[in-house]
């Protein structure tokens, strides 16, 4: 699995609100986790800061529990959209989301967007939606935060014979939005 993030303060900002982490276990699985802070600049940064030290990642840990630790360092504080992936040994696709943090897997041509629950980390909740796929070599998954454009829905012919990370920088510069941090995060088996 190759694995890249991209996140860009929105233009004039010194600190960006989008974050994306990453870890690879030995035992061969994935975690990765995309957060959109509310709002940006400084305060959105520091937030988005605060989240990045604090999560712990753990090889047993569902991605449910991992959106149940945001949800509580985010409390009392503006809040966060968070998307949660899990990638096991044998390429079985776990994600769960609250908020406006979007996930697309695209295989053979096709695409299939997931459920995001409504609600707020930190300030309402809501419940979690897992959604389980088994995955093949070759497939894409893309999460984004809503710093881009939905680009479910465009053909992206370029997905299958370009790098994960050329993808994803080509995505927040084609799809970014002028008016808000930018995050995105793929995934390619």
């Amino acid at each position: 699995m190759n694995v890249a993030i991209k996140v860009q303060a929105l233009l004039g900002e010194r600190h960006c609100g989008d974050m994306g982490l990453y870890r690879e276990f030995n035992n061969g699985s994935l975690l990765a986790i995309l957060v959109d802070v509310t709002g940006h600049g400084d305060e959105a940064g520091r937030l988005a800061k605060k989240i990045e030290s604090r999560l712990v990642f753990q090889e047993d840990q569902e991605v449910e529990s991992y959106l149940d630790v945001v949800n509580e360092i985010c409390r009392g504080e503006i809040g966060c959209a968070a998307g949660v992936v899990k990638i096991s040994t044998d390429n079985r696709f776990t994600y769960a989301g609250v908020g406006n943090v979007l996930c697309h897997i695209y295989r053979n041509n096709e695409s299939k967007s997931l459920v995001s629950k409504d609600g707020m980390l930190g300030v309402r909740k809501g419940s979690y939606f897992k959604q389980e796929y088994q995955l093949e070599p070759k497939n894409l998954v893309l999460m984004h935060t809503d710093g881009l454009s939905d680009f479910s829905k465009k053909e992206l012919f370029f997905l299958e014979h370009e790098n994960i990370n050329s993808i994803v920088h080509r995505l927040v510069r084609d799809c970014g939005k002028m008016t808000d941090d930018m995050g995105c995060l793929g995934i390619k088996i």
